[in-house]
């Protein structure tokens, strides 16, 4: 079948209709100069609207573009309506786009707080990862052959990137709050939005830069320290002082060392410093003074020298001390360990048998015996003035009442 005209201009129409009523036609006709083919619509039964016209000189289209509305749900079902474009309203989490092969849809929401939920292959999202919808933002969605769909150019109502999460605006004509400046610098994306200043302002004057950094909303504090060189005013600014300069700006930690009160690496300090890994080290660095020392090995200390000279009327020939030697001590421990050294000369010309031996009383208990060490016992040659021999006694006693004063004697 072959539609002629007869005069450029006019026009050529092929007519549907049902029961008399006018639905569609398809026409060729002139428009604009231009010759055109079209399918015209009539939805209301007699205005007609362009559904599709096509360019004849060059072969584009242009195609009307209706809109439906669906609620979201765990399926919003995009290819239940013959539309391109689709606005979905509520709230309702979104895991699927429905069935059908090759649509292609532009979505709008209306309401926001929908979570688009991801899936690697049935619902692909940009940045491979879950989306909540905010109210007016847009997508492009498209479905392959197989069903699956894949979302491009997901839009924020706001311009926001989605790559950052929260809403954050950074422009020239906005500062950031405390809020906004946080998700800024703990974004992971956060030198691809903001390039570093030193670079992004170079060849522009310092009145420029300045200029700038005000529209950016960086305040005079931050300007300061961007525009210090050697950190002399930064460090100021900062609040830190000279004391914290010298710390910073010292090479070889000399200088540093000295302005703590400290003093460098030492072989004996850091061997006392291991003591402190153990627990007996541990205790022996809390003891305030050399008593305290001796106190936790359990020792004494005296209440007067130990040296005196006797003479044989000091002794008896039946081993009895009729004027002992001895010397006073303050427990301060429960054990102790003493010694003695006794030198003996013989002036009889008579061999003689000596011997000598520590005793340990209490005191505080009027005098009573604690313990009476081992005798040594020494034969002095006959000659007189001449032999001479020399005793070591020693004893150890255990169970001492640390605060009693015992007597250590000869």
């Amino acid at each position: 079948m072959t539609l002629g005209m007869d005069t450029l201009g006019a026009v050529s129409r092929l007519l549907y209709a049902i029961a008399g009523r006018s639905w569609a036609w398809i026409e060729q006709r002139t428009l604009n100069g231009i010759e055109m083919l079209g399918i015209r619509a009539t939805p209301d039964g007699s205005t007609p609207v362009d559904a599709v016209l096509v360019d004849l000189t060059t072969g584009g289209v242009d195609v009307l573009e209706a809109s439906a509305t669906l609620a979201s749900a765990t399926t919003v079902n995009l290819g239940s309506v013959k539309t391109k474009k689709v606005t979905i309203t509520g709230s309702a989490n979104i895991s699927s786009f429905g069935p059908g092969a090759q649509l292609e849809r532009l979505i709008t929401f209306t309401d926001g707080g929908s979570v688009l939920t991801y899936n690697a292959t049935s619902l692909k999202l940009p940045t491979l990862a879950s989306i909540t919808t905010r109210a007016g933002d847009t997508c492009h969605a498209t479905q392959d052959p197989a069903g699956n769909w894949h979302i491009h150019d997901y839009t924020r109502a706001d311009g926001t990137p989605l790559s950052l999460g929260g809403a954050l605006r950074f422009d020239a004509v906005q500062s950031l709050n405390g809020s906004q400046l946080g998700q800024l610098l703990t974004n992971s994306r956060f030198a691809e939005l903001f390039p570093r200043i030193d670079i992004a302002t170079q060849g522009l004057s310092a009145t420029q830069i300045s200029n700038a950094l005000t529209n950016l909303g960086v305040s005079t504090f931050v300007k300061t320290l961007l525009d210090d060189a050697d950190a002399s005013t930064a460090l100021p600014t900062l609040g830190i002082s000279d004391f914290i300069k010298t710390l910073l700006d010292d090479a070889n930690q000399a200088t540093a060392l000295q302005t703590l009160g400290a003093q460098p690496a030492d072989a004996d300090l850091t061997a006392i410093a291991a003591l402190a890994t153990t627990a007996v080290g541990r205790s022996l660095l809390t003891l305030v003074d050399a008593v305290g020392a001796r106190s936790y090995f359990g020792g004494l200390y005296p209440t007067r020298g130990f040296a005196a000279e006797g003479s044989k009327t000091d002794f008896t020939d039946n081993n009895a001390c009729t004027n002992p030697l001895g010397v006073d001590l303050v427990a301060t421990g429960t054990r102790i360990f003493g010694y003695a050294t006794a030198d003996f000369t013989n002036s009889s010309g008579v061999a003689v048998d000596v011997q000598a031996r520590l005793v340990v009383a209490n005191i505080t208990a009027g005098g009573t015996t604690v313990a009476v060490g081992r005798s040594q016992i020494i034969t002095l040659p006959a000659v007189a003035y001449t032999g001479s021999g020399k005793l070591n006694p020693m004893i150890q006693v255990n169970g001492l009442t640390p605060g009693t004063t015992y007597r250590l004697q000869l």
